[in-house]
């Protein structure tokens, strides 16, 4: 689709392009990394379910804290 307009950037600055898809998988890919990471937080970070020390890369525990209130 881009091809023609490829063309012109290549003639212009007299370099040839990198020809080929695969972008949009790699992005898609590390959205989905980030997109699970954040899941992960979500679900373990109140400590009920123990199992997250299990299969977390880095597990930082430390002592809850709760709201003060009348701040």
């Amino acid at each position: 689709m881009l091809n023609g307009v490829m063309k012109g950037f290549e003639k212009k600055l007299k370099k040839e392009g990198k020809h080929g898809g695969g972008m949009m998988g790699k992005l898609e890919d590390e959205y989905l990394g980030k997109m699970e990471a954040m899941e992960f937080g979500v679900k373990y970070d109140d400590g009920c379910d123990p199992g997250g020390i299990l299969r977390g890369e880095i597990v930082l525990v430390g002592v809850w804290r709760r709201w003060k209130r009348g701040l």
